[in-house]
């Protein structure tokens, strides 16, 4: 051969990554390590659908869109905290490749803020190609069910808000949680907003 590995082999050989990446994410690890990360996603979420600042957080009531740029470990370490799995197009199970984007968006409904999750990523085609990704050649979208709060009292993948933080307040840890403000978010609930 040319000393390439094709398409195939190349999504085997990263097979390898994500197993290490795993060692390191386990169920002891990954709620020190995440806790803070999965906290602030929550929290972002809460100040935006409340209108109430939630201390720690040091953007906007009304920012619409939050990005947490993030290492593959640090979207392990979510997916374990929260019970996640996902399948994209081209990828092993749980696969966590060069771009992917964990998603989670609010919506406001007359039962109350909903959140979808979704991983988003680029085709290992189009990433070998560095294909332009548009409207006409999207990158793959799968929605992510949270074990624990989709479809329990909403249909599909979307859970209510305050199920999600039911679900996080028992999966992290809040003594590993550095920002205090964050952290007693996730303790004491609603008495520490403003």
């Amino acid at each position: 051969g040319n000393g390439k590995l094709s398409l195939e082999q190349l999504v085997d050989v990263y097979s390898m990554q994500v197993a290490a990446i795993e060692q390191a994410s386990n169920a002891f690890t990954s709620p020190c390590y995440g806790s803070q990360l999965v906290v602030h996603m929550l929290a972002s979420l809460w100040q935006r659908a409340t209108g109430k600042p939630v201390p720690g957080l040091e953007h906007a009531v009304d920012q619409k869109v939050i990005v947490l740029a993030a290492h593959d470990i640090n979207l392990a370490l979510v997916r374990m905290i929260l019970d996640l799995s996902w399948q994209v197009k081209g990828w092993i199970p749980n696969a966590l490749a060069p771009g992917f984007m964990l998603i989670f968006e609010l919506t406001t409904t007359r039962e109350g803020p909903l959140v979808s999750a979704y991983l988003q990523a680029a085709t290992p085609q189009q990433l070998r190609q560095a294909a332009d990704l548009s409207d006409a050649n999207p990158p793959g979208r799968t929605p992510v069910v949270i074990p624990g709060c989709s479809g329990r009292r909403q249909p599909g993948v979307a859970c209510r808000l305050e199920d999600l933080r039911e679900v996080v307040a028992m999966r992290v840890r809040p003594g590993c949680i550095a920002n205090e403000g964050l952290r007693r978010f996730i303790t004491e609930g609603d008495s520490v907003l403003v």
